[in-house]
């Protein structure tokens, strides 16, 4: 219980700093050269991140299809073992944000690598992979919330990306002509709707968290005031 207060902690201290640091950016009127550069930087690093992580939900996927299947055939789909597998298979997305941090950096440096070192690198990501899973089976408790916890976090660091790109896009379509106005326009109403999906999906577990009372609760209630 120790851990997982300290992981909704630390999700809640995450929206909170990276809020903070958004907010003196507000009164400044950068060119829209930079801004147009700045963006385009940070597009190009999520996209690469998020082939990265999607990358590393498959090695997981697989892995655990395989040890699903293996204690199906020998009938063991009544042992504890079995349930625990079956959940890090649902929740995928928590598992990889919350224990595969290494793993996804491993796999962005294999997809910088032209060398051949970049097959080593993927290898190393394969067997840290499993490495993380026998470690989360061998501790077992809490898993579930745990992992949902993490997949909240995320969700809370993708809105704050989204909404940097739409707010620095906003700022910068008064310096720039008609024609890139208007397309820049639509681009940034792409973003905001996207982000308005994000937040609503993000406020339905928040909501329901913010009900049981404990130091989970109190951080969803915290978090909820905030966005």
């Amino acid at each position: 219980m120790m851990r997982l207060t300290h992981r909704s902690t630390v999700a809640k201290g995450s929206f909170v700093v990276a809020l903070a640091a958004m907010l003196p950016l507000a009164g400044r009127q950068p060119s829209a050269g930079a801004q147009t550069i700045n963006q385009d930087e940070l597009r190009r690093k999520q996209e690469t991140q998020q082939r990265a992580a999607e990358l590393a939900r498959e090695l997981v996927k697989n892995l655990l299809d395989v040890q699903m299947q293996q204690l199906e055939e020998n009938g063991l789909t009544d042992r504890p073992l079995y349930r625990d597998v079956k959940t890090m298979r649902e929740n995928i997305d928590g598992l990889v944000e919350a224990e595969m941090t290494e793993v996804v950096g491993l796999l962005l440096r294999a997809q910088a690598d032209q060398t051949a070192r970049r097959d080593e690198t993927f290898l190393e990501a394969r067997q840290k992979i499993g490495e993380v899973l026998a470690g989360l089976l061998a501790e077992r408790q809490n898993l579930s919330r745990r992992l949902r916890t993490a997949e909240i976090a995320a969700q809370v660091r993708r809105l704050i990306d989204l909404e940097t790109i739409v707010r620095d896009d906003t700022l910068s379509l008064p310096m720039q002509n008609r024609e890139q106005r208007e397309v820049r326009q639509l681009a940034t109403l792409a973003d905001q709707r996207d982000a308005r999906k994000l937040y609503d999906k993000l406020t339905e577990p928040l909501t329901e968290a913010r009900s049981g009372g404990s130091e989970i609760g109190r951080a969803a209630v915290d978090v909820l005031a905030l966005l």
